[in-house]
Parts: C-alpha cells; sequence; structure tokens
C-alpha cells in the first residue's frame, strides 16, 4: 500500500469525525438559541406582568389579589434564574463543541496537506521513473543503430 493510500484512509476518517463534531456543534447551537430565546420570552413575560401589577397596586384592589400576583412574579424570577443557568450551561457547551470542531478542522486540513505532498512526491517519482525509462530506451536505442542493427 502506498504512503498516499494510508494516508487517504486517515484524512476520510478525520473528515468523517470533522463532519460529525460541526454537526454536533451545530445542535449545541440551535439548543443555545432555543434556550435563549426561552429566556427572552420569560422576561418580556415578567415585564408584561409587572406592569400589570404596578397598574392594580395603583388602584384599589383586595390585598388578595395583590399577593397572587406577587407570587406570581416570584415565581417569574425563579424560572428567569433557572433558564439563565441553562442558558449559560449552553453556552459553555457550544464553546466546547466549537473548540472542538476547530480542533478537527485544523488538524484535518494539516493531514489533507500531507496526504497531497505525499501524492505530489510519489507522481514525482513516477515522473522520475518513467524519464529514466525514456532515457534508457532512447540510449539502446542509439547504442543499436550505432552496431549496424536496425531498430523496429
Amino acid at each position: 500500500m502506498k504512503p498516499s493510500d494510508r494516508l487517504r484512509l486517515v484524512v476520510d476518517l478525520k473528515k468523517n469525525q470533522e463532519r460529525k463534531a460541526l454537526a454536533a456543534l451545530g445542535a449545541s447551537q440551535k439548543k443555545l438559541f432555543a434556550a435563549q430565546s426561552q429566556l427572552e420570552h420569560l422576561q418580556q413575560y415578567r415585564r408584561e406582568y409587572s406592569e400589570q401589577y404596578q397598574r392594580l397596586s395603583e388602584r384599589s384592589v383586595g390585598l388578595e389579589q395583590l399577593l397572587a400576583f406577587r407570587a406570581f412574579i416570584d415565581k417569574l424570577d425563579q424560572a428567569i434564574a433557572a433558564q439563565m443557568r441553562t442558558v449559560e450551561r449552553e453556552q459553555r457547551d457550544a464553546e466546547t463543541k466549537r473548540r472542538f470542531w476547530e480542533n478537527a478542522h485544523h488538524h484535518g486540513k494539516n493531514l489533507q496537506k500531507l496526504y497531497d505532498k505525499a501524492l505530489d512526491n510519489e507522481q514525482r517519482q513516477l515522473d522520475q521513473l518513467e524519464q529514466q525509462e525514456m532515457d534508457d530506451r532512447a540510449s539502446r536505442a542509439a547504442r543499436n543503430n550505432g552496431n549496424g542493427t536496425t531498430s523496429a
């Protein structure tokens, strides 16, 4: 097996690994965007609910209704805090997967360069061999013609 053939196998494996890493990065980013979107929705909902609470507190409303609003806002705050932690976790995960993909990509590019170089070397050797064979044929033809024999 030629060196380029062995390298081709490694390059193909590395490209497959890079594709998988890219797919994992894409999935991770999708989860991150979904978590960020959910956080924004919760924050928007909290702002709207806080405005309603403000308007209710300015009117003469029962204490029980105000307490229920306040308790719900507290639950929204807890949900927002939990969602922020989720966003942070998804950001870390996406960053880890991005670094993994970058490493696989760079390693794959380096292996591809090595493969290309091996192909060039093999082609150069073939060209040299071909040239040597043509030189040998020409030399034999010249010797045969010089000895009075005819070449076919």
